[in-house]
């Protein structure tokens, strides 16, 4: 990164034309355009590769378009530098050290006509034949081409004011239990595995379950998304059950826990909750840390009589994502988090990990319609067990996969494992235990289809595993 700061630099001085993206996030970039005349046109082209997403029977393939306005925090931490002066000062520390370069500019809607229409084509190509074909938050205009393949365009008058989901199933609501992809780049070759264990009815945990809700209710989530987080999470009351514990925690610049304690979802317990979330209006920051730490602190850390979970509604609209995940890895103990993006345009990123660091699952949902269906998959997640203990190995033994450790999944998810090979050749063996028995599968990587990008995400997902092991102190990162 500093060599490329350090060569636009050198162009811009130069009186030469050049352009610089950096990465602030991963899931926000700046790009920076020098030494423009008057007059002249500039034509920004960016190409990026994104994994599409499967849950259930439903394959997603969500298309960024707003980099939403974040909260973020004062720095109110002090640390007392003596060691460059001796004067004893304190200095601060800043939470949001980088805060100009993530702050995206905003046009009053109330005062500013729509800004940066937008157009959009989707050639899909799925692989096999598809059911439903559908655009979650814009209107489109959809040609069959056949039984495999869809042409999707937005209809006119859009304009980039929301993230675009494009989402299908198989024709027959069946998905197939193994994708295989490669690509060859350089002497090298890549393979990226989707590979989907089975579900095992008869192995449900049936232990009671431990649930502490955070709600969001800053301004940022004002309209309808407040509405959908009340309506998700008034959903997720109904489905506790009797021999549950619970407890809410709404947060915006302030907090307040409903119970000092998790509760017995009993009658009177639920509806005191219900009448509490009813109530919750969006207004003021979005002071996230004080309330994570608040439910991830467990009073129980040795029992196991429950599964504790951690289930956080928020758009993330924040710029000091790494303070809360920081925070998860430090204190998951035996909780799971799972995120549920509200709004539409949810900051992906925080979402998917802070899931990954609390070994739970993200969910997305940017409309109304979709909360009872949303939230109903999130329960299945919820009730059933995790494929644990999974390991991948290749038999050509020289394989450099990611992610470095797997994670645990949930029903309906697929494992994803992405792989540079010296040649593609011998078999994918997958390990795991799905409840208490042991699962096992070989696939042949002869049989892989021609894919392309895999050796961008390959290098993308390794960056991934720095990042994480970064948070988690395994590895430092200057």
């Amino acid at each position: 990164r500093q060599e490329a700061r350090a060569t636009y630099e050198t162009a811009k001085a130069s009186g030469r034309k050049a352009s610089l993206m950096e990465q602030e996030r991963p899931n926000l970039f700046t790009n920076s355009v020098a030494n423009i005349g008057p007059h002249e046109q500039v034509v920004v082209q960016i190409d990026f590769q994104e994994p599409v997403r499967l849950s259930g029977n439903m394959f997603s393939l969500r298309v960024p378009l707003v980099v939403a306005p974040r909260y973020d925090p004062a720095p109110i931490v002090q640390s007392a530098d003596i060691s460059s002066d001796g004067s004893g000062w304190s200095v601060a520390t800043d939470p949001v050290p980088d805060r100009e370069k993530i702050t995206s500019p905003v046009l009053d809607p109330r005062i500013n006509a729509p800004v940066n229409p937008v157009s959009i084509k989707v050639q899909l190509q799925a692989g096999f034949a598809l059911g439903e074909v559908k655009s979650q938050y814009h209107a489109v205009n959809t040609q069959a081409v056949d039984a495999q393949t869809r042409i999707v365009t937005l209809s006119g008058g859009a304009h980039a004011d929301r993230d675009f989901e494009l989402t299908w199933t198989p024709m027959d609501s069946t998905v197939p239990a193994i994708g295989l992809f490669r690509e060859h780049v350089g002497k090298d070759d890549y393979a990226l595995a989707y590979i989907t264990p089975p579900a095992i009815e008869e192995e449900k945990d049936t232990r009671p379950r431990e649930v502490v809700f955070l709600i969001d209710n800053s301004g940022s989530m004002g309209g309808a998304s407040m509405d959908q987080a009340e309506a998700s999470l008034d959903y997720a009351l109904s489905r506790l059950k009797p021999a549950d514990r619970f407890n809410v925690i709404r947060f915006d610049d302030t907090m307040d826990l409903l119970f000092t304690d998790t509760v017995e979802a009993i009658g009177k317990n639920v509806s005191m909750a219900r009448e509490f979330v009813d109530k919750l209006q969006a207004s003021g920051g979005t002071e996230m840390l004080e309330p994570l730490q608040a439910a991830m602190k467990d009073p129980r850390p040795a029992d196991r009589s429950f599964v504790r979970q951690v289930v956080f509604l928020t758009d993330g609209a924040i710029g000091n994502e790494q303070q809360l995940l920081d925070t998860i890895a430090a204190k998951r103990g035996r909780s799971r988090v799972f995120m549920v993006g509200i709004g539409s345009a949810p900051n992906n990123y925080l979402m998917n990990r802070a899931a990954e660091l609390g070994r739970g699952s993200f969910t997305s949902i940017g409309s109304g319609e979709q909360v009872n269906d949303r939230m109903r998959d999130l329960f299945v997640k919820l009730e059933n067990p995790v494929v644990t203990n999974l390991v991948a190995t290749f038999s050509s033994g020289n394989a450099d996969v990611t992610p470095s450790t797997l994670p645990d999944l949930y029903r309906g998810e697929p494992l994803v494992i992405a792989t540079k090979l010296g040649s593609l050749s011998g078999t994918l063996t997958v390990k795991g235990m799905i409840g208490r028995q042991p699962w096992e599968m070989t696939v042949p990587l002869a049989g892989a289809a021609r894919g392309e990008g895999l050796s961008k995400l390959w290098a993308r997902r390794k960056i991934s595993d720095a990042e994480v092991e970064n948070t988690l102190g395994t590895i430092s990162i200057d």
